[in-house]
């Protein structure tokens, strides 16, 4: 919803027009029902998401005006949305919540912006290709591949440390420390240090190891001795503190808040969902209460936009059961 909201403020014509982001998202809903044959799950933040993000305060206690008749028209669609927790929401962070679905193999893939998805456990993301809308394409993400290509070849680790490196959502980053140079550090194990030390120990014993890891990417970005660097930086090296790498910075993405609790019961308790079809008089009364579709209106652009979509799930439903 989000991206809806920045094409709207984008783009002055969908600012004159009835819905504004609702509109945008409508049409998103529609298409996903006619070209993309798959269970859509969507999944809202909740109130206990961080309180900082992006270099920026965030709200998390007003919920958004949109999210109750977003949750009708996703409904509506056939589709589902979390109903985890109290409110339909993750506890936390939407992208984390979507995470650890997919580490378990709840859903196939995780469809989002955030690249930090993938840092929070996802297993596969597809993001969309170009910024536009309206865009068609998107790039699929797999760790499996991320790790296992050599021309990438990063760990889950690795993607960690470049995250608080070169500026992730809860990190401003190390100034001067580019995804190049973040990458590289990654490569000369220095996140599956951190990672490792992460799951095996906590408090002062933590504390104290990542101390140590912190004094290790320090001596390697002044010498490069492991070679994956290309050439020292010094400057680097003397701006390089522990706080970029902190136990609380680490937690927020290797432990966040989410509604399954522990790893060990979190198989357990994540939900199953069932194929729907759509219900048309949910979604004809949304055209014309929030878009202001008159009747004939309403035929025209649903034999255009909708019948198809309902269609295909129509046999979809009849194949599966």
């Amino acid at each position: 919803m989000n991206e809806c909201i920045a094409a709207e403020h984008a783009s002055p014509i969908y600012q004159h027009k009835p819905g504004g982001a609702l509109r945008i998202f409508f049409f998103k809903l529609c298409k996903f029902l006619r070209e993309a044959p798959v269970m859509m799950i969507f999944v809202f933040d909740g109130p206990n998401q961080p309180s900082f993000k992006h270099g920026r305060q965030i709200d998390t206690k007003t919920v958004p005006e949109w999210s109750n008749i977003c949750k009708t028209i996703i409904e509506a669609f056939g589709f589902h949305w979390n109903q985890v927790v109290s409110q339909s929401m993750a506890p936390g962070e939407a992208e984390a919540e979507l995470a650890i679905m997919s580490y378990y193999n709840a859903i196939d893939a995780v469809l989002t912006s955030d690249s930090d998805c993938l840092v929070f456990g996802a297993q596969c993301v597809l993001r969309r290709y170009a910024p536009k809308p309206q865009s068609d394409r998107y790039l699929l993400y797999s760790i499996d591949a991320i790790e296992n290509t050599a021309e990438v070849s990063l760990s889950r680790g690795g993607l960690l440390l470049v995250a608080l490196l070169s500026k992730g959502d809860y990190s401003d980053g190390l100034p001067g420390c580019g995804i190049r140079i973040a990458t590289s550090l990654a490569r000369g194990g220095f996140g599956d240090q951190i990672l490792h030390a992460f799951d095996r120990l906590e408090g002062f014993k933590l504390d104290t190891e990542l101390k140590v890891i912190t004094n290790s990417i320090q001596t390697e970005l002044f010498s490069n001795s492991r070679g994956h660097l290309g050439s020292s930086h010094p400057s680097l090296a003397s701006k390089f503190t522990y706080d970029y790498i902190s136990c609380k910075k680490i937690a927020q993405y290797l432990n966040p808040v989410i509604s399954t609790g522990s790893s060990s019961s979190s198989k357990s308790r994540i939900p199953t969902w069932i194929e729907k079809e759509p219900i048309i008089p949910q979604i004809a009364q949304f055209c014309m209460g929030s878009l202001n579709w008159t009747s004939n209106v309403l035929e025209k652009k649903l034999e255009k936009i909708l019948w198809p979509g309902v269609v295909l799930r129509t046999l979809i439903s009849v194949r599966l059961f």
